[in-house]
């Protein structure tokens, strides 16, 4: 066939039952992609919906865990193809086939795989033949589900996502992961595994109660992904993020029976609203800010037996009661705030205390003395006297010693 304008042709990927598939090369972005080239032509009925069918499989294609439908169109023989991105990792079949995966890892993988099935019944659209072997493995590790092509939603009704659709497609949920945990064909998988013993009592219950659901019946694929969540939570894992889009027009579905939390108008006068503040009039007299405070409700005391509550909550909002003017970095005195059972709790400035008076001492300086250096100079000289002293001495004994001897011998 003649390939999509800005692609060339690089080799032959696989055939299918219903399409071929190519690889090629976008020069425009330096990437590689895959056309898939479906075999039957589009009658003319069938080429009014493709463009709009296809407009909804790009946008519903915008989910991390569904694969990128890059853009869509007609060869010149009415056959239709479509241009997905290429995922080069080995898809989920065969790498269950090398081995079963971890608990963790498969809780992870199968809640991305619900918000995925979940956007796409939100926009109207089932995937009716969900299984390992459509999800492949992006280069950043993602999962990659395809196979939201089908004849039904290219060809004719606008929304194929009905209660039926949408509880077959979960239910093939369910098989994706006892097959994941088991690493067999759910066929199989009654022969047992070693494995078994390590996947978690709630897992296990959660899957075969699924899978034992009547026809048309189970949990939806956001219910299915928030019991995945929880038993996250039980096993002390990181909690994965179900990532729900609500792509296309989801309210114009009267099937949805999804229960949504959306932005509405509030009516009725029990309301909680931020306004701004108004610029008091010019000359009208002054008064204190309008303002709401969160204030402690007291319990029912003898004086409110009987009384009727409104509501038995711990707090409430309360008004301040009007006060003074406020100066600036600073609060009036008197200022009060009442309390829902008539009690006042006063703000009181504190007591003035006198300061106390500081006695003024009168501290002399001290008279520093220079009496040292004088006691270090006298000091060297009565040593010399002393020496001296004690040497005339001993030469006055010495002369009487050799006098008495002189005299003596003669």
């Amino acid at each position: 066939m003649e390939l999509p304008t800005g692609l060339s042709f690089e080799r032959f990927l696989a055939a299918g039952e219903r399409a071929d598939l190519h690889l090629c090369r976008d020069a425009a972005q330096s990437r590689q992609v895959v056309v898939k080239v479906f075999r039957r032509p589009l009658a003319d009925s069938e080429l009014e919906i493709f463009p709009a069918a296809t407009s909804r499989l790009i946008a519903l294609s915008a989910h991390p865990s569904i694969a990128t439908v890059h853009r869509a169109g007609t060869s010149s023989d009415g056959r239709p193809y479509i241009v997905l991105e290429y995922c080069s990792q080995p898809d989920l079949a065969e790498t269950t086939a090398r081995g079963p995966a971890s608990v963790p890892e498969a809780l992870r993988l199968l809640i991305r795989l619900c918000g995925a099935l979940e956007s796409a019944h939100r926009a109207g659209l089932a995937h009716g033949r969900v299984g390992i072997e459509r999800v492949l493995t992006t280069p950043y590790g993602w999962p990659a589900m395809i196979g939201f092509d089908s004849d039904a939603v290219l060809r004719g009704r606008a929304d194929t996502a009905t209660t039926e659709t949408r509880a077959a497609d979960v239910r093939g949920l369910a098989v994706a992961a006892a097959e994941l945990l088991t690493g067999r064909p759910i066929a199989e998988s009654a022969a047992g595994s070693t494995h078994e013993d390590a996947i978690p009592v709630a897992l296990e219950s959660l899957i075969l109660a699924t899978l034992d659901a009547a026809v048309g019946t189970g949990p939806s694929a956001a219910d299915f992904g928030h019991a995945l969540q929880r038993i996250e939570a039980d096993l002390h894992l990181p909690i994965t993020h179900l990532d729900v889009g609500d792509v296309g027009d989801v309210g114009n579905n009267p099937d949805d029976p999804d229960d949504r939390t959306v932005l509405s108008s509030r009516s009725g006068e029990d309301r909680t609203v931020l306004v701004d503040r108004r610029d008091r009039a010019a000359g009208a007299e002054a008064a204190a800010p309008d303002e709401t405070v969160l204030v402690e409700r007291r319990g029912p005391g003898p004086d409110t037996a009987g009384a009727d509550q409104a509501d038995d909550e711990s707090t409430m909002l309360a008004r301040r009661s009007p006060r003074s003017p406020v100066e600036k970095d600073h609060v009036a005195a008197d200022r009060a705030a009442a309390v829902p059972d008539g009690r006042r709790e006063r703000y009181r400035p504190r007591a003035q205390r006198a300061s106390p008076e500081v006695e003024r001492l009168h501290i002399e300086q001290p008279v520093r003395r220079h009496d040292g250096p004088a006691a270090r100079r006298r000091g060297p000289r009565v040593a010399v006297v002393a020496v001296i002293t004690a040497g005339v001495v001993i030469l006055g004994t010495a002369a009487t010693v050799v006098a008495m001897v002189i005299g003596g011998g003669v």
